[in-house]
């Protein structure tokens, strides 16, 4: 998609919506920058929640595994609850680590995919 085209959308969407072209397109890259930003910090909030349940799980482990002591299936599902935890926050920091990279990386784009997706959808 050339300059051209994207002006000539940006010109449409803006009759739609009765406000500047130039304005309206600054606004939305800095909401895609925004959540970008956001989403990135979720993201490592939520790989220190994994590490600190991951150091749960393993401290858990260890005293289970203590010959002296004697534990019932509690402190089993416990331990399993806890790598649970882990795995599935883990997961959702990656997705939250990468489309945080990704909005910041282009926020521009992200910008003129919502314009193309305002205008197709009316």
């Amino acid at each position: 998609m050339n300059a051209q085209a994207v002006t000539q959308l940006l010109d449409e969407l803006t009759k739609r919506l009765d406000g500047p072209a130039q304005k309206m397109f600054n606004i939305m890259v800095l909401q895609h920058h925004n959540v970008g930003v956001l989403d990135l910090v979720v993201g490592v909030i939520m790989l220190i929640i994994a590490g600190l349940t991951l150091v749960g799980a393993v401290y858990a482990s260890h005293q289970l595994s203590d010959p002296d002591i004697t534990y019932d299936d509690a402190y089993q599902s416990i331990l399993i609850t806890c790598l649970a935890v882990c795995v599935i926050t883990f997961m959702v920091a990656v997705f939250c680590i990468t489309a945080g990279y990704l909005q910041l990386s282009n926020p521009a784009y992200y910008a003129i995919k919502d314009i193309l997706s305002a205008i197709k959808g009316s």
